[in-house]
């Protein structure tokens, strides 16, 4: 299987799971204060998953603080962007394989 082929089951399966993996931080960033309420505790999670392994390791762009690990700047959630970007990257290669007719051939 080639890790940069994507077939149309491939892209479906990416752009799915991109939307689950960014669909809290997009719903924070609507200037409805009543849904950045409710977001606001998963955004912690959503963070912080990424985040923690991420400041414990040593990168500076992070600081472990009462609530978990914070960002410093652009480049801090640039960080915790690129690795669920490369987490539903890499999960869009599991599933069904696509079937391919000149494989076969």
């Amino acid at each position: 299987m080639n890790v940069l082929s994507f077939g149309p089951r491939r892209k479906r399966r990416l752009l799915i799971l991109l939307l689950v993996f960014f669909l809290v931080p997009i719903l924070a960033l609507l200037p409805f204060r009543s849904i950045q309420i409710v977001v606001f505790l998963p955004l912690l999670f959503w963070i912080n998953i990424a985040g923690l392994p991420i400041a414990l390791i040593g990168v500076p762009y992070f600081e472990v603080h009462e609530f978990g690990a914070v960002p410093q700047g652009a480049i801090g959630y640039s960080l915790i962007t690129l690795v669920y970007a490369l987490a539903a990257f890499f999960l869009s290669m599991t599933g069904k394989a696509e079937d391919n007719k000149s494989d076969h051939d």
